[in-house]
Formats: structure tokens, sequence, C-alpha cells
């Protein structure tokens, strides 16, 4: 558990209440250089949402640059183990394009 990581992603903005969460579990799940595997189904059993839901929050924090994905599978085995995930979280943004944003954003951009 990396209370520091923690701390960080409480004074960032994310773009969404879902992704905020999601990356607190992946930094309370990290340790000090910001690194952890928990599985789909843990995230979403601790934030208590769909692991569909998981998965598509964390591909957009990925594009959004606060983490990186390194993808595991054993060939062996034939089977995918969880993700690693490397938080990044200096070099995220929130910035999102209305089409990305959802229906939240597109609302905003529509009445500036």
């Amino acid at each position: 558990m990396s209370f520091k990581l923690v701390a960080q992603v409480m004074d960032i903005k994310v773009g969404s209440p879902l992704r905020k969460i999601i990356l607190i579990k992946l930094a309370d799940q990290a340790n000090d250089e910001g690194v952890c595997w928990p599985s789909y189904e843990s995230i979403a059993k601790t934030c208590e949402i769909s692991k569909r839901s998981v998965i598509t929050h964390i591909q957009k924090l990925e594009k959004q640059g606060f983490l990186r994905i390194e993808k595991r599978y054993n060939k062996d085995a034939g089977k995918n183990f969880s993700n690693k995930y490397h938080l990044t979280l200096s070099k995220g943004s929130a910035n999102d394009s209305p089409l990305e944003g959802g229906a939240n954003a597109a609302l905003v951009q529509m009445s500036v």
C-alpha cells in the first residue's frame, strides 16, 4: 500500500467519479514504485461496479496517461494472469474531447 500514491490521486482530476475510485483502488494496492496487479474482479467488487465498467474505465485511465497496462500471459498454461498496472499519475490529464468524455462533457461543450 502506498499512502503517497493514494494522497496524489486524491489531489488530481481524472474526469469521472468511477475512474477516480478505480485509480484510488489501484494506488491503494500499489507498491512505492506505483506497480500493482489486482484482478478486474477484485477491483469491481471493491468499487461496487461491474467488471465491464472496470475494464472500460481502466482503458480510459491508460488513454489519459494516468497508468500503463502490462498484459501478462502464461504461454505454457495458455491463460492470462491479471494485468500489471504501472501508475504514471504525473503524466495524466483529465482533458476529454466531447465524444470521449460522455454525456456530461458534451453538455458542458454545448453550453460554452
